[in-house]
Order: structure tokens, then C-alpha cells, then sequence
């Protein structure tokens, strides 16, 4: 009995170990990808840019920072509802978060721009 109980241990601290070491290079490969992306970001190559994000937000999918600067980018590509959607997974993540409250706004305002814009073309 003693030694099937160390045997369940054992292969449950081996299986912890490798959830989490798993988990740390899901991780450290997400903060890879976003890396990539924010250097593409600052050469203005924001398509390459935002497959970068994606890659990153697959293997870290709660990471609002990630998030943040995706919905960045895509403001910046005129992409204003995907760019909301972004931040409005982000706030789910941190709801305190006031850089992409402020962002949020600011393509909200956009939004309503372009609507005006598109009404008065008409």
C-alpha cells in the first residue's frame, strides 16, 4: 500500500511539473511573438504586426498587455471595431486598467467620426 501511494505521488508531482513547465514555455514563447510584433509595430508593418499579436494571444490568451497593443495597431490601420474588440477583452482581463479605458474612448470617438463622416457623404 505504502509503495502505491509513492508511486501516486511521484507520477503526480512529475505531472505538475510538466503542466507548469509547459505553461512557462507557452508563456515565454507568447512573450516571443509579442516582442516580434512590437518591433514590427515601430518598422510600421502592421499586418505582420497583427499576425505576430495573434500567435502571441494563442498561447496567451488572458494577457491584456498583448491585447492592448493589438487593438493599438489595429487603430492605427483604421481598423476601429476590431480595434475596440481588443480593448474590450482587455478591460475584461483588468477592468482598472486606465491606458486602455483611454484608448477605448479614444476609438470610440473615432467610430462616431467615421459614422458622421460616411452620413455626411451620403
Amino acid at each position: 500500500m505504502y509503495k502505491k501511494f509513492l508511486l501516486f505521488i511521484t507520477v503526480l508531482l512529475l505531472f505538475i511539473n510538466i503542466s507548469c513547465s509547459s505553461k512557462e514555455d507557452r508563456l515565454k514563447e507568447a512573450d516571443k511573438w509579442h516582442q516580434q510584433a512590437w518591433d514590427l509595430v515601430e518598422k510600421k508593418k502592421y499586418d505582420e504586426a497583427v499576425i505576430c499579436f495573434d500567435k502571441a494571444l494563442q498561447l496567451d490568451e488572458k494577457n491584456a498587455k498583448i491585447l492592448f497593443n493589438k487593438g493599438n495597431t489595429l487603430m492605427c490601420q483604421g481598423k476601429y471595431k476590431e480595434s475596440l474588440e481588443c480593448f474590450d477583452k482587455a478591460l475584461k482581463i483588468e477592468p482598472s486598467n486606465d491606458y486602455v479605458k483611454y484608448n477605448r474612448e479614444t476609438v470610440l470617438m473615432l467610430i462616431k467620426k467615421e459614422e458622421e463622416k460616411n452620413k455626411q457623404g451620403k
